[in-house]
């Protein structure tokens, strides 16, 4: 995996007009930028014209042709490719639309009823359209839920309490899964409680160091790999440990303030704890609840 701060640097070279910047760039973020490709294809229907590799040379060609960004970081990079590729998409299904007739309404809704694939384009496009609306209303939702359709994410809004919103991600398993899962609040700087840890994977922790700098407030750690993390990124917030998921949750909410998220993203195993991720979500939503008690 690339330095994060390889591609930041890249990434300002490019915004300070230094072209050869963009010819060090591509390689480093290509395989993102597949991933990123292949979330999306997997919402269209098969045999559709075009495939991924196609997307996401189409998306780059808007980006570099009319894009006059500054870009902060990498998140900023991928998440203005996520939007190209979608309107690629909506684009190609317009046409598509356009060709066709026949079709009566179609109702979207942006829910966890989401159909795993959009089987008509006007489906695609009422989506791309409601996504447009909601940002203009409350963009950091927006974004969410783009990064959770169309970015493979695993996040679930458990509940609003007290001002607190509780997100579970359990299936955040690893290190990489957990930076994508923090990096959907990039922009909530320093409001985000993360609960971190479990049976490790013998994997290094510190490439969190950037994210959690940037966007945690407290980490509370659990599990058999908690002081490992905190010897190794102990030093980017301030943490506490916590003996079980009641704990975790209860020190989670008192150290999180109106606006705040908690967040669960252990970038573990769960196997120390709970039978597995699944459970572990529960338990976490259950908990969460039972807050409210």
């Amino acid at each position: 995996m690339p330095q994060t701060h390889e591609i930041t640097m890249l990434l300002q070279a490019w915004s300070d007009g230094a072209s050869e910047a963009l010819d060090k760039l591509i390689p480093l973020v290509d395989d993102e930028l597949k991933k990123i490709a292949r979330a999306y294809m997997r919402r269209e229907k098969p045999g559709h014209i075009l495939q991924t590799t196609a997307l996401m040379d189409e998306a780059l060609i808007k980006l570099i042709e009319t894009e006059q960004i500054s870009w902060n970081d990498r998140k900023h990079f991928y998440s203005f490719a996520a939007k190209r590729m979608r309107q690629v998409l909506v684009d190609y299904a317009r046409k598509q639309k356009a060709g066709k007739r026949g079709y009566g309404p179609i109702q979207v809704d942006i829910t966890d009823s989401l159909l795993p694939a959009l089987e008509q384009p006007e489906q695609l496009i009422m989506l791309h359209d409601a996504l447009t609306k909601l940002a203009s209303i409350d963009e950091r939702k927006a974004s969410v839920v783009e990064h959770r359709y169309f970015g493979g994410f695993t996040l679930e809004e458990v509940a609003e309490i007290g001002g607190v919103r509780f997100v579970n991600d359990s299936k955040a398993t690893s290190v990489d899964a957990t930076m994508k899962a923090l990096e959907a609040f990039a922009s909530e700087t320093g409001k985000v409680v993360l609960i971190l840890g479990g049976r490790g994977k013998q994997a290094p922790y510190a490439p969190l160091i950037e994210l959690v700098k940037m966007c945690v407030r407290k980490m509370i750690l659990i599990g058999e790999d908690a002081t490992t993390i905190e010897a190794e990124i102990g030093n980017a917030a301030p943490h506490e440990h916590a003996s079980d998921m009641h704990d975790a949750v209860a020190q989670s909410f008192a150290a999180a303030e109106p606006g705040d998220i908690v967040l669960l993203a252990p970038a573990c195993a769960s196997f120390d704890m709970f039978e597995s991720f699944e459970q572990r979500g529960r338990v976490f939503k259950e908990e969460v609840l039972g807050l409210r008690s």
